[in-house]
């Protein structure tokens, strides 16, 4: 697979987490301790013992090490997305 077509897969997975998901600029605002990150963490590590959020499941057990991948860079992207929209002062 190219890198282009690797990249379309992350844009794919973080549209899908966006408009499928509901994980709107909005939702992802409120993650301001690192939780994008040690999601995308538990999913490059298949670790279900990293994931952030205790009112949803870790899921990445049924995905290959590919499509974890790809969700670890999406999720990567969303928190970039989110340090973006803060204030360049929050951002250092």
């Amino acid at each position: 697979m190219s890198g282009k077509e690797i990249t379309l897969d992350i844009l794919w997975e973080r549209a899908r987490q966006k408009y499928i998901h509901k994980f709107t600029y909005e939702h992802d605002d409120q993650w301001i301790a690192g939780e994008l990150l040690m999601a995308a963490d538990a999913y490059m590590t298949n670790d279900a013992a990293l994931w952030p959020w205790a009112d949803s499941k870790y899921s990445g057990h049924k995905h290959t090490k590919r499509e974890r991948l790809i969700k670890a860079a999406a999720l990567i992207v969303a928190e970039i997305e989110r340090m973006d929209r803060l204030p360049e002062e929050e951002n250092k």
